[in-house]
């Protein structure tokens, strides 16, 4: 049988630079331009929190304040391990991509624990167009690990995560459930992305994900027309800043016969950044 096809409205900028912006004119200054069906026009979308909540648990509303992290797009010519990787469903996309970052979430409303978060994405197809699956999620925050895996089927689990801003050289670090550290740096000093770079990493952050809980598909994100972190940071910069940099990736390679995301070693680095968000954005999600 083909699988459910559940889709999330997902209002949120994670780092995770695929989704919306859903904020508040009161929050801000200036009221971003977030989604449009005509270019020249502004919209004015309102917030939709809710709460993830189901009928065994009572989780917080996820209002994100404030944030920011480190980011990198990136090539790899293992095959076979990142073939291992992604479930039966999911097609091998021509150019196989990674997408990883490690954000802090350090400001939330309603009582909602902040934490820190370290991700990897591969792109992948899905009937015909291409979709970011994620195939590793540790965070600090047991409250969030259960919400994420709970409703929108996301590989989460708990971990060490830290990030170190020393402008211009932003780094972090994150360990997993398995004690297996990944170390990401974005070097910003006197960094010229090029407009090829830009333009490729504005198409990569709009690619819808895609995650499976209980053999449901999960989509996250909304279709039509959108705009991407780096637009909308080229026209709020107070509001959201990008900082393009020289990135660099290195992963601890123990146990390395066993297929795991950290044997995605890069072949070329396709770009990397430092985010600052200051614009309120919620994430919600329909309960199956």
């Amino acid at each position: 049988m083909k699988n459910k096809i559940l889709k999330t409205a997902l209002t949120i900028l994670v780092p995770l630079n695929v989704m919306l912006f859903s904020c508040e004119t009161s929050d801000i200054s200036e009221t971003p331009l977030i989604s449009t069906t005509n270019s020249s026009q502004e919209t004015n979308p309102q917030p939709s929190d809710i709460a993830l909540t189901d009928s065994s648990s009572n989780y917080n509303t996820y209002r994100y304040l404030e944030n920011d992290g480190i980011s990198m797009y990136y090539e790899t010519q293992e095959k076979e391990v990142y073939r291992s990787l992604l479930p039966d469903i999911l097609d091998m996309p021509e150019q196989l991509l990674v997408y990883v970052f490690i954000t802090d979430f350090y400001k939330l409303d309603y009582g909602a624990e902040p934490y820190k978060e370290n991700s990897l994405f591969l792109l992948a197809e899905y009937e015909g167009r291409k979709v970011w699956h994620c195939i590793y999620m540790p965070v600090t925050s047991e409250e969030s690990m259960w919400a994420g895996i709970f409703k929108l089927g996301l590989p989460k689990s708990m971990g060490e995560i830290e990030l170190f801003r020393s402008s211009p050289i932003y780094t972090g670090y994150g360990i997993g459930p398995d004690q297996r550290r990944m170390d990401l740096t974005v070097n910003t000093e006197n960094y010229m992305v090029s407009e090829n770079q830009k333009n490729l990493m504005k198409e990569l952050s709009l690619i819808s994900m895609l995650n499976i809980r209980n053999d449901n598909i999960i989509e996250m994100g909304k279709t039509g027309e959108m705009r991407s972190i780096f637009e909308i940071s080229e026209q709020y910069p107070r509001l959201l800043t990008v900082e393009y940099g020289d990135g660099n990736i290195s992963f601890d390679s123990k146990y390395s016969e066993e297929a795991h995301p950290f044997s995605l070693t890069p072949s070329n680095i396709i770009g990397a950044y430092y985010l600052k968000n200051k614009i309120p954005f919620s994430l919600t999600g329909t309960p199956w």
